[in-house]
């Protein structure tokens, strides 16, 4: 299993193919926080609480994991989509 995440991607499809299934499974684990932390406290105050407490950080990480992904991405594309051969060669 740890080989697989020591990998090197030769890609920028398989690159966001990996960001893309890991986002996804982010999400569904927040789903299943959410879930448990309803269940648990119920609709309330208690709940308001940490919810307004995780905005804080979860605004944090955002702002640098996707400014981060944005700033290398987008020019590393771009570069390879303007070559001659770029169209194809930007997908693969």
């Amino acid at each position: 299993m740890f080989k697989f995440f020591q990998r090197e991607s030769k890609t920028i499809l398989g690159a966001a193919t990996v960001v893309g299934i890991l986002s996804f499974a982010s999400r569904l684990f927040g789903l299943v926080r959410d879930r448990i932390l309803a269940g648990t406290f119920g609709a309330g105050d208690v709940l308001d609480v940490y919810y307004a407490a995780f905005k804080i950080p979860d605004l944090l990480f955002h702002l640098i994991v996707v400014g981060a992904l944005s700033a290398s991405f987008i020019p590393l594309f771009l570069s390879h989509y303007r070559e001659v051969s770029g169209k194809d060669r930007a997908w693969t």
